[in-house]
Order: C-alpha cells, then sequence, then structure tokens
C-alpha cells in the first residue's frame, strides 16, 4: 500500500512538472514570433519620410492602416499631399516615394519606406503640417495575436477592426 501510494505521488508530481514545461515552451514560442512595430520620422540634407520598421522577433501581419489629422482620414499619400499644399504648388508622383502596407508581411529587422521625397518648396510645406498626422496599424502575429501602433504607442488588442471607408491605401 505504502509503495503504491508513492507510486501515486511520484507520478502526480511528474505531471505537474510536465505541465509546466509545456506552459513555459508555449510562452518561448510565443515570444520567438513577437513582432514590434515602430514608425519613425527620418531626416537627410536629401529629403525627409515616413518608415515603419518591426524590431521584434516575428513577422507582422499587417491588417488595416489609417492615417489622419484632427480633420480628417487620408486615402493615399497623394491625398495627403493635396490637402497640405496650396494651390500655387504642386508634388509630383516622379519625385515622391511610397509605399502600401495593407495586408502586407513584414519581416523581423525589416524596414519600408512609406513615404519619402527629396527637400523643395512643397516638400519642406508638407513636412511642416505633417507633425500633425495620426498613423494607425494594426497588425497581427503568426499565433494571431493583435497589437495597434498608434503614434508610437503600441497596445495588445482582441481583435483589428477593418473599416474600408477610411483605410490607408
Amino acid at each position: 500500500m505504502m509503495v503504491a501510494l508513492a507510486a501515486l505521488v511520484i507520478s502526480l508530481c511528474a505531471l505537474f512538472v510536465s505541465v509546466q514545461e509545456v506552459r513555459i515552451m508555449r510562452k518561448q514560442q510565443k515570444v520567438s514570433m513577437l513582432p514590434y512595430l515602430s514608425v519613425n520620422r527620418s531626416y537627410t540634407g536629401q529629403g525627409f519620410g515616413y518608415f515603419l520598421k518591426n524590431s521584434g522577433t516575428g513577422l507582422a501581419i499587417i491588417t488595416s492602416v489609417e492615417v489622419f489629422d484632427s480633420n480628417q482620414h487620408f486615402k493615399n499619400w497623394m491625398d495627403i499631399t493635396k490637402t497640405y499644399l496650396p494651390d500655387t504648388l504642386s508634388l509630383g508622383y516622379d519625385i515622391v516615394r511610397s509605399t502600401t502596407i495593407h495586408d502586407e508581411v513584414i519581416t523581423p529587422n525589416e524596414e519600408v519606406c512609406l513615404f519619402q521625397a527629396p527637400w523643395c518648396d512643397a516638400t519642406r510645406i508638407i513636412e511642416s503640417k505633417s507633425g500633425d498626422l495620426n498613423i494607425r496599424i494594426c497588425y497581427k502575429s503568426l499565433l494571431d495575436d493583435y497589437w495597434v501602433l498608434e503614434n508610437d504607442k503600441r497596445s495588445e488588442v482582441e481583435n483589428c477592426v477593418e473599416t474600408n471607408n477610411i483605410q490607408f491605401q
């Protein structure tokens, strides 16, 4: 009877240790697949731009992107330039470099140019007025954990709600 009781206690201890190991392995798996996005403004002697970087260890799957200021949501970068520039100035597609990231996958340590333009009268105006822009990016990991990045503040959310009428393309 004593041997049977000792075997039962040892079995229960082994089961407890196994369950703990599985929990730790799941946490390690989650951390190894954790994306961490940031949006940075970059300035050089040639121009300025917005860049998105994944500093995490896992893939970031972009599910929705919104760009807005206190007055309106924008559909694309050219919409922003048209709104911020006076009628006397324009910015052509030939000098602007921009990328759409909606539904894209950003790999670890990848940096994506969202918008870049060389210095000229028009881009100096855009740069001065674009300080009020808010960029909200909702993204997920391969394990379906969701985050929202807005103005360099990252928060975990239950799910991303995509609203097509305000999506940035």
